[in-house]
């Protein structure tokens, strides 16, 4: 995906899956980014969210971080791709992100994650889904559709479910896998701060870990964190 408000890849991958669909496939297909659904007209849009339903099992994840970090560093206007000098002011337009509350009213299921995480095209984040679930409804003004709760299954239930893994829900007969945060008595006090002190649960049992050095991952990011060309 990106910025050419011309390209929409899905609707090319929603004409590929009907065709799938016709000759008897009926896997799970998961969606990522989906990012330039949100710079189509309103009922190509439309469209795209009908067909996506209709196919299902059909998810649909989007990166908060990195679609926010990449999308519209070159402007949708005509020409497509024209560098932006470094010197030139210009803030983005769009935030990159798809069509959360659209998709998930047509019962497509919708996930977050961050699969780029201080690397070429995301130099910060670390993998954290608190962060993910808070930049969700930042971006995606969940707070009011209808409530940041209702959509805590975005990095949860629904992650897993996109997955095939089961899981992801609290209740009789599940595994207690989960993460306490004992210093939150409200979704304000959840997402404002990154609480180092949430205790994971696995298995029924309280885990004792911690997060590694920076210098533990110096490997992995040497060159690639520090200098990062945007352009």
């Amino acid at each position: 995906e990106n910025n050419n408000p011309d390209c929409c890849g899905v609707r090319v991958l929603c004409g590929a899956l009907e065709r799938a669909r016709e000759r008897g496939y009926d896997g799970s297909v998961v969606l990522g980014h989906v990012t330039s659904l949100a710079l189509q007209t309103a009922e190509v849009q439309a469209d795209v969210v009908a067909r996506l339903a209709k196919l299902a099992p059909v998810h649909v994840v989007c990166n908060p971080f990195t679609n926010l970090g990449l999308q519209d560093r070159r402007g949708t206007a005509p020409p497509i791709g024209k560098l932006v000098a470094r010197d030139e002011a210009r803030t983005p337009l769009w935030r990159g992100l798809t069509l959360l509350q659209e998709l998930r009213a047509a019962n497509v299921p919708v996930a977050a994650a961050s699969d780029n995480v201080r690397d070429w095209w995301h130099p910060y984040g670390d993998y954290d889904p608190l962060q993910v679930w808070r930049e969700a409804v930042a971006m995606g003004h969940l707070d009011t559709a209808p409530s940041e709760g209702s959509w805590a299954d975005l990095v949860t239930a629904a992650a897993a479910n996109a997955m095939g893994v089961g899981g992801g829900v609290i209740a009789v007969g599940e595994p207690a896998d989960l993460v306490l945060f004992p210093g939150a008595r409200r979704f304000s006090e959840l997402l404002a701060r990154p609480h180092p002190d949430r205790v994971a649960v696995r298995r029924g049992r309280a885990t004792e870990t911690s997060l590694p050095d920076f210098s533990e991952l110096d490997d992995l990011v040497d060159g690639r964190a520090s200098v990062v060309d945007t352009s």
